[in-house]
């Protein structure tokens, strides 16, 4: 077809440029920039047309033995950016519980702590007043009082006591390991939510990126490079045209 503009002063012959050649004496005849399928004539014959209005729609689909491939691949872009929704959410949700869980966890130490704090304290009254009573014990049998062996069991009774309150010393160590490392947990999870949720924030620009390219090889408009009229529309909807065969 053939686009007549309002104007009378003649033009210059240009070159091809997007699918569209100027031709001189006013006219200008636009062309497929890329082989394809006429999808629509959005504009009819001898209809005034502004400058970017599209005047042909062309589907440059691929098919496969299976159908359309840029389809196809659309589908598998549609479905892994619903499965990235997904998973996005579920992210911040588990983010969510493990910060929960490891609140939980920290109190439960905590209050652990407290206790032992607590057993320590009464182990070390323990241990002091049978050291002071087996203290008492060698003078004890020197005067006959109590036996040798009754003093050897005292002792005995004071290593056990000692023994008891290192082992619940130890379990205090333990437990604030514990405590530093859920502490620790606690502090970085934001931080690792943050990364998780921004590496798949750029999956998802990847896709939709990708998406858009696909699309782009799906379907071309060619539009008027300035107002007119349409004086000849050579392209049908459903007709097969080549690269650079003239449509308007």
């Amino acid at each position: 077809a053939l686009l007549v503009f309002a104007g009378t002063q003649g033009f210059a012959r240009k070159e091809t440029v997007g699918g569209v050649l100027a031709l001189a004496g006013g006219v200008l005849r636009l062309v497929a920039p890329q082989a394809g399928v006429v999808v629509a004539t959005p504009v009819p014959q001898g209809s005034r047309v502004a400058a970017g209005q599209t005047v042909v729609r062309l589907s440059a689909e691929q098919s496969s033995a299976t159908g359309p491939t840029q389809e196809a691949v659309a589908r598998s872009l549609a479905l892994r950016q619903g499965s990235l929704a997904q998973e996005l959410q579920q992210q911040g949700q588990q983010a969510r519980q493990q910060a929960l869980a490891l609140d939980a966890r920290i109190v439960a130490v905590q209050g652990g702590l407290a206790q032992q704090e607590r057993e320590i304290a009464l182990q070390r009254e323990r241990v002091q007043l049978v050291r002071e009573v087996a203290g008492r014990y060698p003078e004890l049998v020197r005067s006959g009082a109590v036996s040798p062996v009754e003093a050897a069991e005292k002792q005995t009774e004071l290593l056990d006591q000692q023994s008891r309150l290192s082992e619940l010393e130890r379990a205090r160590g333990a437990a604030q390991a514990e405590l530093a490392t859920l502490r620790a947990d606690r502090a970085a999870l934001p931080l690792q939510a943050s990364r998780e949720s921004s590496q798949m924030q750029r999956e998802v620009q990847a896709l939709a990126q990708a998406q858009a390219e696909n699309e782009s090889h799906r379907g071309t408009q060619v539009l008027a490079p300035e107002p007119g009229e349409v004086a000849t529309l050579l392209a049908t909807p459903g007709q097969s045209v080549a690269a650079g065969q003239t449509l308007a």
